[in-house]
């Protein structure tokens, strides 16, 4: 790998705590004139595939670290940060028996249910997000317990916080994170307020001013597959919707009943989210892998990333979608370019056109769309 993707050229001092810095590698963003360098973890089931097992085994090293330091009789809520840390923090909360419910925090509109607060994420190329619930769901727990897959400064998470505080909830807090990159004055702000942390990899940025240098973004897609397929659809209803309060361990025997049913032949399979839709995804992934498949999972995002170079365990191809939630917004899927014997699209979106847009480009002998929705 190229010196302008490895870790250490942006990050000194780094500690690995059960999670090895050769997982996160560097790339690259023009869009974003605060930071053009992004930290990629190839073990997230995110930007890039990976196994779900690997991913699960990570959440379970942050869970071990968080357990071995806080005590059996707390009653703890997870608040899992969108887009990227949604599936670590319910997978953590399936790992910690004092954890009984989970939050999520959104982008998306949901119009039936009431917004508790709104916040800013500073560094993100979408600032906003809004948490959904009501004051009393948060007054029923001790410690509450926010998960995000990096911390630079933890000024998210401090904004949170004050949401929080201001709706009158003044609970314990804790931070969770794959990544810290925190310096010493921002860890000391937090020790003064009593806040957690709990990491698995750290290290101090360099200099966050510094530039990716002799950047040439490739084309945009690399994949050249457009022949038009068939699409299969499944429906599936379970009990609970993904971004609002929920109980860890949720029972998705009905979801793997499902995809048992279609009967699915061949050798290797490529799960794909969307979004914020992370974790029913990889569980599928995880399932799928136990039945002998050899599966790859990851999901479309928000996060627009360049093409810099063609190194395999990098970023090394991308497409463009119009998101399956607002056909005005663009997402991206990368490293597609391999060809699997099927391929899932696991998804809570409505039935939309990027189905057979996304079929077309992927190179796989079935593609099924499995249809998520809120049922008894």
């Amino acid at each position: 790998m190229n010196a302008m993707k490895k870790l250490n050229t942006y990050v000194g001092s780094i500690t690995e705590n059960g999670f090895s810095c050769d997982n996160i590698i560097v790339e690259h963003r023009s869009n974003n004139p605060k930071r053009d360098f992004l930290f990629v973890n190839r073990k997230q089931c995110k930007h890039i595939p990976c196994s779900a097992h690997e991913m699960i085994a990570m959440c379970r090293e942050l869970a071990d670290v968080i357990k071995n330091r806080l005590p059996l009789d707390l009653r703890i809520a997870v608040v899992a940060f969108a887009e990227t840390a949604t599936a670590i923090g319910n997978f953590v909360a399936d790992e910690i028996p004092q954890i009984s419910c989970v939050f999520q925090t959104t982008r998306e509109p949901l119009d039936d249910v009431g917004v508790l607060f709104e916040f800013r994420e500073e560094h993100s190329h979408a600032v906003q997000q809004r948490i959904y619930g009501n004051r009393k769901s948060f007054t029923k727990f001790d410690y509450i317990l926010i998960v995000d897959d990096e911390i630079t400064t933890g000024n998210t998470a401090l904004n949170f916080i004050e949401g929080l505080n201001r709706e009158g909830i003044n609970s314990r807090f804790g931070i969770a994170s794959i990544c810290n990159w925190q310096n010493e004055q921002e860890r000391e702000r937090f020790r003064k307020n009593g806040i957690d942390l709990f990491y698995l990899l750290s290290g101090k940025i360099r200099d966050v001013n510094q530039k990716m240098s002799d950047v040439n973004a490739l084309p945009e897609s690399v994949c050249n597959y457009s022949r038009n397929k068939p699409i299969e659809f499944i429906n599936v209803e379970i009990p609970i919707r993904e971004r609002l309060e929920h109980k860890p361990n949720r029972d998705l025997s009905s979801v793997f009943t499902a995809v048992d049913s279609l009967k699915l032949k061949g050798d290797t399979i490529r799960v794909i989210g969307t979004e914020e839709f992370m974790y029913v995804p990889i569980r599928v992934s995880e399932h799928l892998e136990n039945l002998g498949f050899d599966v790859v999972c990851h999901s479309t995002t928000r996060s627009p990333i360049d093409v810099i170079s063609r190194e395999p365990n990098g970023i090394h191809g991308k497409i463009c979608l119009p998101s399956v939630y607002d056909h005005n917004r663009t997402t991206y899927l990368y490293n597609i370019e391999e060809r699997t014997d099927i391929a899932l699209l696991i998804t809570d979106a409505a039935e939309s056109e990027v189905f057979s847009r996304l079929g077309s480009l992927l190179d796989c002998g079935r593609f099924i769309v499995v249809r998520i929705s809120e049922g008894k």
